[in-house]
């Protein structure tokens, strides 16, 4: 069926980004954790947030694609 065939490839892809982001949202932590200037600091964390947010919403969509 190419629909379910289209769906597992998305799966697969929808996770891959999801990992990705939530790779991305630690290394920003990293490097907040060991910036000195306070206004490189607070990007970095605005980075994170924005990153573990976009996480959520792939992941919420995942699962929403996958009981269906």
């Amino acid at each position: 069926d190419p629909v379910s065939i289209q769906r597992i490839k998305e799966g697969a892809y929808l996770t891959k980004l999801t990992s990705e982001a939530q790779v991305a949202a630690r290394k920003c932590d990293f490097f907040a954790g060991n910036s000195f200037d306070q206004e490189v600091k607070k990007y970095f964390e605005d980075e994170a947030k924005l990153l573990r947010k976009s996480a959520r919403v792939l992941q919420q969509y995942y699962e929403s694609i996958t009981t269906e």
